[in-house]
């Protein structure tokens, strides 16, 4: 990169929706992992360990799928695996994150505080999105 320029750098954007906000991951011949498919605990800020834990459980899932010689089909096994570990489990307990956020500073750090550090997650109420993101946006002129 000898000679190169940067013309920017940072990011500009994160997949912060949570567990309900995960799409289909898999598909005939490929999974969506990590970010890609918004594996991040909004409520940490974290993401790098979900990413290598669904990068592993994919691998796991497209080395089985080539052993049995189903190459293009779709890896099954992995949102199967995903439901089993504990990345989704910790999805879970932050499940609610954004939606309390969006109810103001106040409201949400008490309620995302009760709910984690009290309850430790394990709450019988879960807060659904009521519009999807593309719908909030409004012109920028």
């Amino acid at each position: 990169l000898e000679g190169g320029k940067r013309v920017s750098y940072g990011a500009r954007a994160i997949t912060a929706g949570g567990l309900l906000s995960l799409p289909k991951t898999v598909f005939p011949g490929g999974a969506l992992i990590g970010d890609d498919a918004g594996f991040l605990n909004a409520s940490r800020i974290k993401g790098s360990h979900a990413a290598i834990k669904t990068g592993m459980l994919a691998a796991d899932a497209a080395f089985d799928a080539v052993q049995a010689g189903r190459q293009s089909d779709e890896l099954n096994a992995y949102p199967d695996a995903f439901k089993q570990s504990w990345l989704y489990t910790e999805l879970y307990r932050a499940r609610n994150f954004k939606q309390w956020m969006a109810k103001g500073l106040y409201l949400g750090t008490l309620m995302v505080g009760l709910e984690q550090k009290v309850m430790g997650g394990n709450v019988p109420w879960t807060l659904h999105h009521k519009h999807a993101d593309h719908e909030m946006l409004k012109p920028a002129s």
